[in-house]
């Protein structure tokens, strides 16, 4: 009884091991939308990718970020809360608005504070906040690739139905063809009683 027990608890913590491995990947790998929590219309989003160094790849780009944050205040610190313990970890600071950072630690969300100095290691209240998201593009079913069009085919038609449309024929005036048929038929028999005028005649002149 007792090394069955022994063996239920030791697969309960291997199992909750690997749960907590595969947990920060998902949680940091993803992008975030940090909105302001204090009214301004400054705004940030950020991009982070694990990369085969085990470290997670941070980008982040802000706009309206007023440089310096005030009179006394001179640095915007990017600050993450770890997915292991809840504790904040900092990132580094941002330069004009914009920064890459390395993190080995996982996380769930990124905030941003004003400090006095780039040497703060803890930090002060978030003015910019946003939680992690995973990739939507990623993690639904692939979508259905766009057939290519072929060479010297217009790409706007490729893939479309064109029905042609005949080409009309040009009928003729009735009446232009009426008459054309009248004046052949003239001039063939003024043909006509001519050769038969000079027939005549020259059987007269034979007989004479």
């Amino acid at each position: 009884m007792f090394k069955r027990l022994k063996i239920l608890t030791s697969a309960f913590f291997i199992a909750l091991f690997l749960i907590v491995l595969a947990k920060p990947a998902h949680a940091s790998e993803g992008t975030a939308q940090l909105t302001n929590t204090t009214g301004n219309p400054a705004r940030c989003f950020v991009s982070s990718v694990l990369l085969k160094d085990l470290n997670f790849r941070v980008l982040i780009t802000c706009r309206d970020l007023v440089v310096p944050p005030a009179a006394d205040v001179f640095v915007y610190s990017i600050w993450s809360t770890s997915a292991e313990n809840g504790r904040p970890a900092k990132l580094g600071d941002l330069d004009v608005g914009k920064g890459e950072f390395k993190t080995k630690t996982a996380f769930t969300d990124v905030y941003i504070t004003q400090e006095q100095s780039s040497r703060s290691r803890t930090p002060s209240e978030a003015i910019l906040r946003g939680t992690m998201q995973p990739i939507s593009f990623l993690e639904g079913p692939a979508p259905t690739p766009t057939p290519t069009p072929q060479s010297g085919q217009p790409a706007e038609n490729f893939g479309e139905i064109i029905e042609q449309q005949p080409t009309p024929t040009p009928t003729p005036a009735e009446s232009k063809g009426f008459l054309g048929g009248i004046q052949r038929v003239g001039l063939i028999a003024v043909i006509v009683v001519f050769v038969l005028i000079l027939v005549i005649a020259a059987i007269t002149r034979a007989r004479g």
